[in-house]
């Protein structure tokens, strides 16, 4: 999917629930992350997830823990990390710059696993209904952000 049409497919449910892979609700949230403010983009993302559950029929698919953590960590990642690699040696210039699907696609190669999760929370932390239902802060590592 080109980035505009796969969060048209998000927003639309037409994407199938099998094909909304991990990478594709990064590239949604720094979509999302660009025409919004951290908060406004935050809000969006809640609606659009529980709203593509619903249409799926998927009713525990929503986390509000892990949706505030990737949120608020793509956010400081898209601010703040040099992205492109091939200018490690050139001045940095703002990763603003850089085209929306080049940063995504850089970010998901860096980003895009679950290790960042298991870094900051406990597996027994992050399978809690308590975190599923609300913001639960990391019980291993503090998020510095």
């Amino acid at each position: 999917y080109k980035r505009q049409t796969l969060v048209d497919a998000f927003e639309t449910a037409t994407i199938p629930a099998s094909e909304f892979t991990h990478a594709a609700h990064i590239a949604v949230a720094l979509s999302y992350l660009q025409s919004r403010t951290p908060a406004q983009a935050l809000e969006h993302m809640r609606e659009r997830i529980r709203a593509f559950a619903a249409h799926h029929g998927v009713g525990n698919l929503y986390h509000e823990t892990l949706t505030i953590f990737w949120m608020r960590l793509l956010d400081h990642v898209a601010r703040t990390y040099d992205v492109d690699p091939s200018r490690r040696r050139s001045p940095r210039r703002p990763k603003a710059d850089l085209p929306l699907w080049r940063r995504t696609n850089l970010i998901v190669a860096r980003w895009g696993s679950s290790r960042p999760v298991e870094a900051h929370y406990s597996a027994d932390v992050i399978a809690s209904n308590a975190a599923r239902e609300k913001w639960v802060p990391p019980d291993r590592l503090p998020m510095p952000f």
